[in-house]
């Protein structure tokens, strides 16, 4: 594909999302990176100024666009008319002798972009990352009253993905369009103990096909939709491995995995599970098993209140007390002392407000007899983050993260003080010397 084709394509959106980033060198500001999204939302223009490094965030018309672009593969420079930003924007590539990849990803795939909510194609173009390029990587971000990075590469994937970097790529993109795929998506796929219930939307649902294909226990299925755009599939046994494509004369479309939790490269935006707790916590025991969401003691110990504090500094999670490590039902003695012992435990060595509940479930064990398991369940903090006070007086912090509790380190602040950055309206951060 190479770049006509792409002005095409750009002219027939009525409203696009442009980000920049620029380098200063004294005399211009080079272009580095361009991403543009269609979206339906239109904000003011935003720029983040940190001298060396300016972050662009601007709506235009794809027609203003595909201008922009014809300018600079004559000129070699645009600019940009608004209240906040008008200066020359030099671009040093060009563009005719540039040729670009186009692969289509479903939404929560592909660098973390969990904000889409349908599927994308992505056309770029990319190149080697430059020696200037790798110094300023090194180097920390920060300015009076803007957000504080580490590296230049966590500020890109911030202001120019919405999202936090992952991976060390010896690649950059130049140019990126990622455009939403409007023909079908899903829009919900609720899960209950009878199977899935699956809502598509888009201008081409009623003409797409639904396959599953699982493991343990297997599953492949294949499930038209007619003229239907919410269907019920009845499944005898959930898969602990359970993928639902949406095709459409063979292409997929969109994808899910069903699975609880959110996964860096597993699509499970939009998946519901029925909030029937005996249904939940079977399933979780039977299917799931311990995770970022969850957690299993036998009996009373010190670790179930430093886990609740890991569950609290992420993303909130239950821990079931009367499970053992094989997933298997033992039960509680009195439900109510353990209640009373980690609550105790919690006030006496817990710093900071958690909000949490206890919820009694008969469960049956393996010889049919009724046990009960209580389920402490645990919200995400308002206020991060919650530390716990050992007997030295000294005070340590979790987090949870694979399925299990590690103390926080410095890149954990840092994503915390970004989050509150972002929700500074709700969200106060508290650090403790």
């Amino acid at each position: 594909m190479n770049i006509e084709q792409i002005q095409q394509r750009l002219v027939k959106f009525r409203s696009l999302e442009l980000r920049l980033e620029l380098h200063s060198n004294f005399s211009a500001m080079e272009l580095m990176r361009i991403v543009v999204r269609n979206t339906d939302s239109l904000k003011e223009t935003e720029v983040y100024n940190y001298g060396q490094v300016i972050f662009i965030q601007h709506h235009v018309s794809g027609e203003h666009l595909s201008q922009i672009i014809e300018q600079m593969k004559k000129q070699g420079r645009f600019s940009f008319e608004t209240p906040d930003f008008c200066e020359i924007i030099e671009c040093k590539h060009d563009l005719s002798k540039i040729s670009f990849d186009e692969r289509k990803l479903s939404s929560g795939q592909w660098n973390g972009i969990q904000s889409n909510k349908l599927p994308c194609q992505i056309i770029q173009s990319s190149q080697e990352i430059d020696h200037k390029f790798n110094q300023l990587t090194d180097r920390s971000i920060n300015k009076s009253g803007l957000l504080y990075f580490p590296t230049l590469r966590d500020a890109e994937f911030y202001y120019l993905y919405d999202t936090f970097a992952e991976n060390n790529n010896t690649l950059r993109s130049f140019f990126q369009l990622i455009i939403f795929d409007e023909r079908a998506w899903f829009e919900r796929i609720l899960v209950n103990k009878y199977g899935l219930q699956v809502s598509v939307a888009g201008e081409e649902a009623g003409v797409c096909e639904l396959k599953l294909f699982g493991k343990r226990p297997g599953i492949a299925r294949v499930v038209a939709l007619s003229k239907n755009t919410m269907i019920d599939i009845p499944l005898d046994a959930l898969s602990a491995e359970l993928y639902v494509y949406l095709s459409l004369n063979n292409e997929v479309l969109d994808t899910r995995y069903i699975a609880e939790g959110v996964f860096a490269f597993a699509p499970t935006a939009d998946v519901v599970f029925e909030q029937d707790e005996q249904f939940n916590i079977e399933g979780v025991i039977m299917l799931r098993g311990e995770g970022i969401h969850h957690d299993y003691k036998q009996a009373y110990t010190d670790k179930i209140p430093i886990t609740m504090c890991a569950f609290a500094n992420a993303e909130g999670g239950s821990v079931f007390v009367g499970i053992d490590d094989d997933g298997k039902v033992v039960g509680v003695v009195n439900g109510d002392d353990l209640r009373l012992k980690v609550e105790n435990w919690w006030e006496d060595n817990a710093i900071g407000k958690v909000d949490r509940r206890y919820v009694f479930h008969p469960l049956f064990d393996e010889k049919g007899i009724e046990r009960t398991v209580v389920e402490i369940r645990v919200e995400e903090a308002k206020t991060k983050p919650i530390a716990i006070r050992k007997n030295n007086g000294q005070e340590t912090y979790y987090m949870r993260r694979d399925g299990s509790n590690r103390p926080m380190r410095r890149d954990d602040f840092v994503h915390l003080i970004q989050l509150s950055s972002r929700n500074s309206d709700s969200t106060s951060l508290i650090i403790r010397k």
